[in-house]
């Protein structure tokens, strides 16, 4: 049951950013989206993850991943401290990337997680 002291929900109205990647692994290309909703204050508050031209377990799997992200973020686990705990983890699909600023992607996880680093500011992480 939801303890609507814990959990801090997302105005129903809210800005987002949507950022497409692309990672060319070796079974073929992964094409992708993930779409954070904001805060009024402008840190994240949910995730969606998007995968095209993935079989359907892959891409459920993207999906739970992307609400339990979001469900951590709205009990305020602190963004940095998902990003540490998920970037660099190595599953298929791996690859190279079509962004210069992530060239390589150890997985899906790796790359959104390290593409949340660049877009949010990191504050120290809280044990």
């Amino acid at each position: 049951m939801d303890n609507p002291d814990l959990r801090k929900r997302l105005p129903l109205d809210r800005k987002s950013i949507t950022h497409k990647f692309v990672i060319h692994a070796k079974d073929g290309i992964i094409e992708g989206y993930v779409t954070v909703g904001l805060y009024d204050d402008g840190t994240p508050g949910e995730m969606f993850l998007i995968l095209a031209k993935t079989g359907e377990a892959l891409r459920g799997m993207a999906r739970c991943w992307a609400i339990c992200f979001s469900l951590c973020l709205q009990y305020r686990v602190p963004l940095n401290n998902l990003i540490e705990r998920f970037k660099f983890f190595r599953f298929e699909p791996s690859g190279m990337t079509e962004n210069e600023d992530l060239r390589t992607a150890q997985s899906i996880a790796d790359y959104v997680c390290r593409w949340l680093e660049q877009q949010f500011d990191k504050k120290p992480l809280v044990s």
